[in-house]
Parts: structure tokens; C-alpha cells; sequence
């Protein structure tokens, strides 16, 4: 069980209802309350109506791509002075553009699919 007083919240945007049920069911695993999204729009109006801990985001939506809505959430994030994720990029495959997102901060961590549960956690901050 987790020493927080409250659950900590994940937003997970997944294109794939399989990529869906096992990234939800990984972040429930670490004591998450999971809101999941299948495309970029809906991804973007679920972190305009709560603050998250974290987001995982693939980087192939629907409607928008996740690295627009990674720079969606932290704009907004920043305009209404709201708490920013830790927002986390997922893809099949590592593009050659992501260390230099990485570096501005657009995306604290990325994770290469399908999701294994140690490199879900450390992408997180929680090896422990």
C-alpha cells in the first residue's frame, strides 16, 4: 500500500484497447487511479478537468499526436498555474527527435511498448 495519504492519479492515452487494459492495469498495480483516454482530444479534455501526477502518453493518437498534447498540458498547466504531470511519452519505437523533448522538458521519461513493469516504475521516480 502506498504511504500517501491519497491515491496518487494517471492519465493513460492509448490508441489500442489492449495497450489500454494493460498500461491501466500496470498503473493500478502501483496504487494509481487510472483515467484512460483513446485519442489526443479526449486526452487533452480529461487533464483540463483534473491535475494528474503523472501521464503516459503514446505518441501516435487519433486527433492529435502525444507530443502535442504533451505541450497542450503543459501550456495550460501553465496559463491557469496548475500542478504540471510528470508526463511520459510511449511509442513502439524510440524517434530520433525525443532526447531533444526530453532535454526541454516537454516529457520527463520514454518508455519503449509493450510496457514492462520496471521500466514503468522508474519512469515514474518509483523504483523503490
Amino acid at each position: 500500500m502506498m504511504n500517501d495519504e491519497r491515491r496518487k492519479t494517471a492519465l493513460l492515452a492509448e490508441d489500442t484497447m489492449i495497450g489500454l487494459a494493460i498500461g491501466k492495469a500496470m498503473l493500478e498495480a502501483l496504487g494509481y487511479r487510472v483515467t484512460a483516454v483513446e485519442d489526443g482530444p479526449s486526452a487533452i479534455d480529461a487533464a483540463s478537468m483534473a491535475d494528474f501526477d503523472c501521464a503516459l502518453l503514446d505518441l501516435q493518437l487519433p486527433g492529435l499526436d502525444g507530443l502535442s498534447v504533451a505541450r497542450s498540458i503543459r501550456l495550460s498547466c501553465q496559463i491557469e498555474e496548475r500542478r504540471l504531470p510528470r508526463i511520459v511519452a510511449m511509442t513502439a519505437s524510440r524517434p530520433d527527435w525525443i532526447e531533444a523533448e526530453l532535454a526541454a522538458g516537454t516529457f520527463q521519461a520514454f518508455l519503449e511498448k509493450p510496457l514492462r513493469p520496471g521500466p514503468l516504475r522508474k519512469a515514474l521516480g518509483r523504483e523503490s
